[in-house]
């Protein structure tokens, strides 16, 4: 189970949100060289990391739940 944000999911659909992701985005690319990854970026890494599917379920605001499946 991951608590994380992720951009373009219908979970940050209003402009306020998207506005809000995008400079958090900013701010960890800055801090720590991360990044605020879309879906399909996600689908791709728990592709190569070996999982066989995955759900999103929106919990807090700009958050989701994403649950991993063997």
């Amino acid at each position: 189970m991951i608590v994380e944000m992720v951009a373009g999911h219908q979970s940050c659909s209003d402009r306020e949100a998207t506005g809000t992701l995008l400079y958090l985005d900013m701010v960890i690319m800055m801090t720590v060289e991360g990044k605020v990854r879309t879906e399909p970026q996600f689908a791709k890494l728990f592709s190569e990391a070996g999982f066989a599917s995955y759900t999103i379920t929106p919990v807090c605001g700009l958050r989701v739940l994403i649950e991993l499946y063997p």
